[in-house]
């Protein structure tokens, strides 16, 4: 006889544990992409600010 696998012994728990942990690493890089780029468009901004004021010095 050929042996066959049952699927009725599988731990259900073990593979939903598994897509959560996939699922929140996911969410983690995402916040960490959007953070980054928060802090890129901030910093820019700073700069340009900071740019603009020393820029017109000699106009005063």
């Amino acid at each position: 006889m050929g042996k066959t696998y049952s699927y009725d012994g599988l731990d259900d728990d073990f593979t939903d544990s598994e897509f959560d942990e996939l699922e929140r690493n996911q969410h983690d890089k995402q916040k960490r992409k959007v953070k980054r780029k928060i802090d890129d468009y901030l910093e820019q901004k700073r700069l340009r600010k900071d740019a603009g004021d020393s820029d017109f010095d000699y106009l005063e």
